[in-house]
């Protein structure tokens, strides 16, 4: 695809979150959801100092503080779209045919195949999250498909506070508060201050909590009934898994197993291949994998101290060993 070609908006959208350092995960999700609470935290103890200086203090607040919400939604927006991508990714045996919806036709459909992007990633940058009924079917389909028997009611009990009696309703405002503001210009938004529909720090607050809340219950059912190689899956306490760990073991895996196939059946791969022949090829591989990650190891890219690349490129590089001998053993285990 040339430069001068427009792209989709789904297809750039996929591209732009189909690197290995991609952001498009259960993980930024909730880091987001945690930014803004620490930054609610940061504007209540400003106002505070000026209270306390005697300096001027908005009577009726600031309205930016509704903007919050906006932030809150897209944390359960981002949730969804990155989990169904896990989703078919992981089991695309689950893809149905009612997916594709009239998202891709003839021109997008070619557009796709040149930029190399995927179905998953397709689907899941067409993916709408308008309300939260729309949030929680995509989730419910998402413990269908992975044999997660936790049900959205029993999620949402435990959601329940003091603060939020009623979870599933207080997620109802808040979508159709955040659709309002980012849609609307009503009396309560340029009305006179005493009837202004801002939403307080301490609203603001408790939607928050409310949100992070649910994806981390969310996300601990989705830890508890996944397998290490589910893509992006978190640990316990909400950081993203490192798959480094894992790939190791399916390489050692597959290798072990290559090696035993040859040495019991010498004839599967000629007579000229042997077990001392095989044994090379694996420390040539790792002699090679290890000068490569120390070469990565010793790079300062620019921009580095803001993002380091490394950790993703000695990832690609594992995948890429794991992918050709998951090939490979299909002609030897």
């Amino acid at each position: 695809m040339t430069k001068s070609q427009a792209a989709h908006p789904a297809v750039s959208f996929a591209l732009d979150y189909s690197s290995s350092w991609s952001t498009l995960n259960a993980s930024a999700a909730i880091f987001r959801c945690d930014s803004f609470l620490q930054d609610i935290d940061l504007a209540e103890q400003s106002i505070d100092r000026f209270k306390s200086s005697g300096e001027w203090t908005p009577p009726f607040g600031l309205e930016i503080f509704s903007y919050y919400i906006v932030g809150f939604v897209t944390c359960l927006e981002w949730h969804a779209r990155s989990r169904l991508v896990d989703l078919f990714t992981f089991k695309p045996s689950c893809i149905q045919a009612k997916d594709l919806g009239g998202n891709i036709n003839d021109k997008v459909l070619s557009q796709m195949v040149a930029a190399k992007v995927g179905v998953p990633e397709m689907l899941g940058a067409s993916l709408s999250v308008g309300n939260a009924e729309a949030y929680f079917t995509t989730i419910r389909r998402i413990f269908t498909e992975l044999n997660i028997p936790k049900t959205q009611t029993e999620l949402l009990s435990n959601l329940r506070s003091e603060s939020v009696e009623n979870p599933m309703e207080a997620l109802q405002e808040l979508f159709q508060y955040r659709h309002r503001i980012v849609h609307e210009i009503t009396l309560g938004e340029i009305g006179s201050w005493i009837i202004r529909d801002n939403i307080d720090l301490t609203q603001a607050r408790r939607f928050g909590k409310l949100v992070g809340a649910l994806l981390n219950l969310i996300e601990r059912e989705i830890t508890m009934h996944t397998q290490r190689d589910f893509p992006n899956r978190l640990t316990m306490d909400g950081f993203l898994e490192s798959p480094s760990d894992f790939l190791d073991g399916e390489i050692m895996r597959l290798e072990k197993e290559i090696a035993k196939s040859i040495r019991e059946n010498p004839d599967i791969a000629g007579s000229v291949v042997t077990p001392e022949w095989w044994q090379k090829e694996v420390e040539a591989s790792t002699h090679a994998s290890t000068i490569s990650t120390e070469f990565l190891e010793a790079c300062h890219f620019a921009g580095q101290r803001h993002v380091d690349l490394r950790g993703p490129l000695v990832i690609a590089l594992k995948r890429n060993r794991l992918s050709y001998l998951t090939e490979l053993a299909k002609y030897f285990v």
